[in-house]
């Protein structure tokens, strides 16, 4: 086994290797607490990362039925338009042919 001198005092590499983790213990633990701390917020992230997700996705379909309503609200005004183009168009405004009219067809009534 080899065997260091330092001062005058004999170690073996095992103590040596015991001193340095000693030494470097706190800065260990230091990582390792930093790690763990990392470990957390990267999986809260994770978590509203995935919930920010779904909220995309229930808002994309809410969009999606959004615009399937204001589609089928645009063709009800279309048609509704028409409707009223077809009625104004069948009213009369001189009261001597609405005189003709009823003449010509009297009402049933």
């Amino acid at each position: 086994m080899l065997h260091l001198i330092f001062f005058g005092i004999s170690h073996s590499p095992s103590f040596l290797d015991s001193a340095k983790r000693e030494k470097d213990l706190p800065l260990i633990q230091q990582l390792e607490a930093e790690t763990t701390e990392l470990e957390d917020t990267i999986t809260e992230a994770n978590k509203n990362h995935t919930s920010l997700r779904q909220d995309a996705s229930t808002l994309k379909e809410k969009i999606s039925d959004c615009g399937e309503k204001a589609a089928s609200a645009k063709f009800s005004i279309a048609n509704t338009k028409q409707q009223m183009d077809k009625i104004r168009s069948q009213i009369i405004k001189d009261p001597e042919q609405l005189k003709l009219v009823r003449t010509a067809n009297p009402c049933p009534w």
